[in-house]
């Protein structure tokens, strides 16, 4: 399933509709939430979040009908922030629950892999261990990884 940004737009207005933030949106409402959209998205891009955001040609007039690039589990994320992004532009203060759902959700589109770093025989091994005087350096294992995360070994 394909979510154009317009899905996402409509997502938001729902949100801060239960919130009992706004009623209908007007076109201007809808092209001024497609702005936000396109510049929270890029804006995450720059924090290092990882999403795979297809950016509109136009940053300033962007297409409703585009294809966002989201995946389906990203769509809550993007819509809550979007909807508290929006809370100023009509003159409302967001409530506690959209600020706790969107900060949450804005949570849940990090990676949850955690990024490995080699050993550095160079570096004294930490506080605590107790590999003796003779081995005051940390361990290197020479090793290659496979495309699937395994050790190749070489013989």
């Amino acid at each position: 399933m394909t979510i154009t940004k317009s899905d996402i737009v409509e997502q938001a207005f729902n949100e801060l509709r239960i919130s009992g933030l706004t009623v209908n949106p007007s076109p201007e409402d809808n092209k001024l939430a497609l702005q936000v959209l396109e510049r929270m998205a890029i804006a995450w891009g720059n924090q290092g979040l990882l999403v795979s955001w297809d950016k509109s040609t136009y940053v300033t007039d962007p297409d409703p009908q585009d294809d966002s690039g989201i995946e389906d589990w990203a769509l809550e994320g993007f819509a809550q922030n979007l909807a508290l992004k929006l809370c100023p532009a009509f003159g409302k203060v967001a409530t506690r629950e959209l600020l706790g759902m969107a900060m949450q959700s804005k949570a849940g589109l990090y990676s949850a892999d955690l990024i490995t770093q080699e050993n550095n025989p160079c570096l004294p091994v930490g506080a605590g261990e107790n590999a003796g005087y003779w081995n005051s350096f940390q361990y290197n294992e020479e090793s290659i990884t496979t495309g699937n995360d395994g050790n190749l070994t070489i013989e």
